[in-house]
């Protein structure tokens, strides 16, 4: 039952694939392409995305699918080294977004958080 409603969902969705994006496109845009690939659910995409793009820590920890729990800590750890450092501050958004969402922080309904410590790095700035 599941796998037919993912791929209802996939389905669904298909309709609105973001479309390709040109080369050379500016980092902030391919972090916001790779976000739009994850809604509808491409996340191969989103991460050959990233691969072909120079991001390859993002590439890694979406290559997992985001049901590695090994993966999802890695980008809780990179999450909480850039928030301790100060550095999401000078980030683009997108990107923070892309690793709440590799983090598993992001679901249909909001944020989540699985340790209530990881709340704080993983809400909208």
């Amino acid at each position: 039952r599941g796998e037919l409603f993912s791929r209802f969902l996939e389905a669904l969705v298909a309709e609105h694939r973001p479309a390709m994006l040109p080369p050379g496109a500016p980092e902030a845009d391919v972090y916001a392409h790779v976000l739009e690939l994850l809604a509808v659910n491409d996340v191969h995409g989103a991460a050959r995305l990233a691969a072909d793009r120079g991001l390859p820590r993002l590439a890694l920890v979406l290559a997992a699918d985001g049901r590695d729990p090994d993966a999802q800590a890695m980008a809780r750890e990179q999450l909480h080294s850039w928030h301790e450092s100060g550095a999401h501050e000078f980030m683009p958004a997108a990107a923070l977004e892309c690793y709440r969402a590799a983090a598993g922080a992001v679901s249909l309904f909001g944020w989540t958080a699985e340790d209530p410590d990881d709340a704080a790095l993983l809400r909208e700035r």
